[in-house]
Order: C-alpha cells, then sequence, then structure tokens
C-alpha cells in the first residue's frame, strides 16, 4: 500500500516538504502530474530496468529465492524473487494454502515459475528454510532436477546451526538461565531502576533483527555485566527491596553466584558469537560475496578451534554442526557456475564422462595432475571443447573436483 496522490494537495504535506530544504522552497507537482506523465515515466523506466535485468541471465545464470511465510489470517504464502548479479527481481507471489501438504501440486508451481524464468539460466534455488513443506519440496526437487541445485540462505543456515548448537545440553541450560535472568530484571521497575543505577541505565536484553542471535546477544550482555549485577546483589539498596526476601530474588542471587554458570556461559558465548558475528556480517548494508562467506565461516571455526584452547572434546562437536551439510549445502558449486560460463559449465555437470571421470580421479588438494587427467577423459567425448580458450578453468575444475570429492557429492551427478 502506498500513500494516494491526493496527499500532494494538502497544505501540511507541501509544508513539510519545504521544511526539509531549508530555505530554499520546491515546486510540489499536482496530484494530476504525479498521476499523469509522472507515474507513467517512472513504470516505463522500471520496467527497462527489468527487461535489462532479465536478458542478463541467459549469460549469467539467475537463483530463484523462495520466502514463505503466514500471514495475520493464516494463509500460507510464497514470494518468487529471482536474483542475479544484476540485481534482483520481484516476480510474484502465491497463496498455497489449499494445496501446502501437496508436495506434487508445490513441484508443478515450481516448475512453472522455472519455466518462466527458463530452464537453461536457472542455476539455483534458494529457499528459507528446511523444513516444513519447503523441506520436502526440496528433497523431492533434488531428485527430479540434477541440473539446479537447492539450497538453503546463508543466513537461515547460520540461524540453524546457532539454533542447532542452542538445543546443546549445556547450551540450553544456559539460555534458560540468562532468560530467567532478564525477565526477573526486566520484569520489575524497581529490579530494573537498581540496575540501571549500578551499569549506567545500560540494558541486559540485546535488541536485535536477527532473532537467531538475540539469545547469545543477550547472553553475551549478561556475561559482560557479571561484576555490576553481583555488585548490585550484594548491594544495601538490594536488601532494602521486597525481593531480597522473597524466593524468586533469592533463585536470582543464587544463579548470579554460581561460579558454574559464568563458566558455562563464556563456553556457550565461545561456541556462537563467531557465527553471530558472521551473520551479522551478512545482515549489514555490505553483502559479500559467497566465497567470502566461506572464507569467514572457515575462520569462525578456527576462532571457535582457539576459544577452546584446541580442545578437541570441546570444540569438535559445534565443528560438526558447521559442516553437518544439511544445515549448511553445497553453495560453493554455486558461486563455480555463477563466475563461469553457465552453459559451459551446465554440459560439463550434466556430462557422463565428467562423471565418470571424476569418479575415477583420486584427488587431493595436493595432487596436480587431476585437471588433465579430468580432461583425458572428457575429450574422449568432446575433443573440440580442449582447446587453449578453455585452459583458464583448470585451476577451478581441479578445485572443483577436489570439492566433490571432499563432501562426497560426486554420485549426485551420475
Amino acid at each position: 500500500m502506498g500513500i494516494d496522490f491526493s496527499v500532494a494537495n494538502s497544505p501540511s504535506f507541501q509544508d513539510m516538504i519545504n521544511a526539509s530544504r531549508g530555505k530554499e522552497k520546491c515546486e510540489i507537482p499536482s496530484c494530476q502530474d504525479l498521476k499523469g506523465w509522472i507515474l507513467h515515466e517512472e513504470v516505463m523506466e522500471m520496467q527497462e530496468y527489468v527487461k535489462r535485468i532479465r536478458h542478463s541471465w541467459e549469460s549469467t545464470g539467475c537463483s530463484i529465492l523462495l520466502d514463505g511465510w503466514t500471514d495475520e489470517n493464516g494463509r500460507n504464502l510464497v514470494s518468487f524473487i529471482v536474483d542475479c548479479p544484476q540485481g534482483p527481481i520481484y516476480l510474484r507471489s502465491s497463496d498455497i494454502s489449499a494445496f501446502v501438504s501437496n508436495v506434487d501440486a508445490l513441484q508443478l508451481l515450481l516448475d512453472g515459475v522455472i519455466e518462466e524464468v527458463g530452464v537453461n539460466n536457472v542455476v539455483q534455488i534458494v529457499a528459507c528454510s528446511t523444513s516444513g513443506w519447503m523441506g520436502d519440496v526440496g528433497k523431492q526437487f533434488m531428485e527430479r532436477r540434477r541440473t539446479v541445485f537447492w539450497t538453503v540462505s546463508v543466513f537461515d543456515c547460520i540461524a540453524l546451526m546457532l539454533e542447532k548448537i542452542g538445543t546443546i545440553d549445556f547450551a540450553r541450560e544456559i539460555l534458560e538461565k540468562a532468560k530467567t535472568i532478564t525477565k526477573f530484571i526486566h520484569g520489575h521497575t524497581t529490579v530494573l531502576k537498581l540496575f540501571g543505577d549500578f551499569t549506567g541505565k545500560r540494558n541486559l536484553i540485546k535488541p536485535s533483527k536477527l532473532r537467531s542471535a538475540m539469545p547469545f546477544l543477550t547472553l553475551e550482555n549478561i556475561v559482560a555485566e557479571k561484576k555490576n549485577l553481583k555488585a548490585m546483589f550484594a548491594s544495601f539498596e538490594w536488601n532494602r527491596t521486597k525481593w531480597a526476601s522473597r524466593t524468586e530474588g533469592k533463585r536470582i542471587v543464587n544463579l548470579v553466584e554460581d561460579r558454574s554458570f559464568w563458566s558455562t556461559a563464556r563456553m556457550v558465548l565461545k561456541a556462537t558469537i563467531p557465527l553471530v558475528r558472521v551473520l551479522c556480517l551478512i545482515n549489514g548494508a555490505y553483502k559479500p560475496q559467497v566465497g567470502y562467506i566461506y572464507e569467514t565461516m572457515d575462520q569462525a571455526k578456527e576462532t571457535i578451534k582457539e576459544e577452546f584452547k584446541n580442545k578437541k572434546t570441546q570444540y569438535w562437536p559445534i565443528w560438526e554442526i558447521i559442516d553437518d551439510k544439511t544445515l549448511f549445502p553445497h553453495i560453493i558449486i554455486i558461486r563455480l557456475c555463477l563466475m563461469s560460463d553457465i552453459s559451459y559449465l551446465r554440459f560439463l555437470v550434466t556430462s557422463f564422462a565428467f562423471s565418470s571421470a571424476v569418479n575415477k580421479i583420486k584427488v587431493s588438494p595436493t595432487v596436480e595432475d587431476g585437471p588433465f587427467l579430468w580432461l583425458y577423459h572428457y575429450s574422449l567425448v568432446k575433443p573440440q571443447l580442449i582447446t587453449e580458450s578453455h585452459s583458464y578453468y583448470l585451476d577451478s575444475m581441479k578445485n572443483f573436483i577436489v570439492f566433490l570429492h571432499s563432501f562426497s557429492l560426486v554420485s549426485d551427478f551420475i
């Protein structure tokens, strides 16, 4: 919903525009001009913009982004957005309430979107969840279409990692205790005022648009205020409050005085804050490329390892969650496709020679002849493609083959 063009006739609207420009007065277009030639020109400009982006899909490939949600009326809705290096465009939204549990019907809907965008243009489908109907459709989609990848957005992948870490026993217990502390302090005016006096009016709860990160950011705040919390609950001012003698208040005091709470809280933060930082990076104004995200994830893993003093028994369970292929899909393949000629790489991926050659190559990061062995197998089928003009693919293909073997993906392409 937008603002009605008739507001241009309002004196208060004109005063607002003039006030924003200081002493310089602005001549505001009339209502007729706004919904006439000005609107027409804007529509034409947007249509040209969309047309230019659509034309780029054939050369660069594109991703179809699925954003599903339930509205206030209980309807299950999904929006389709097409993204590419030239920029995203909104395609359409659909109400799937009538067939949300029918995977075949959802597949037909998605097939229609792919046909509209162009089967040969679509590199990947990026879902916003691995559960519910998206999870069901994703499993069937990967079995039906071998040349289009199904993945989950990096943001949601990391959010799922944090969610899974939060279910580990020691983390879940600490987060519950942290929630108890914040609920008690922020739920009672007297206690909240006292807390503000000891902390300089700071809040324990960390407001954030990143819902999955909030419990860990709040826990970080609690740990940062450890000294002030202890001082508050040991103060004369606290002992004067009615809560000091009540069971609820005594329970919070015992919790704050519990040394194991603080040590375990620090352990939870060691496991999660590096991931929270990556999440904040992705959500920021700067949108990092996929390669950079993978590098950042590796750095986050190393940071977690260092935080746990290289003790494998402590950091390894967290690493296993981060490396879980169901949580962090193989976006690096998409990166390779988007970096290179899409039709060429599509042919490689769907080529039987490529699949069989990859399976025959026992490749490791130290093997130098891997790409040449692959070229040998490949040239048996398409020798005309092995020319000097394709030599720049060697490094990419070597890394690609290494990647496939390391994630046991080779069978996916047969």
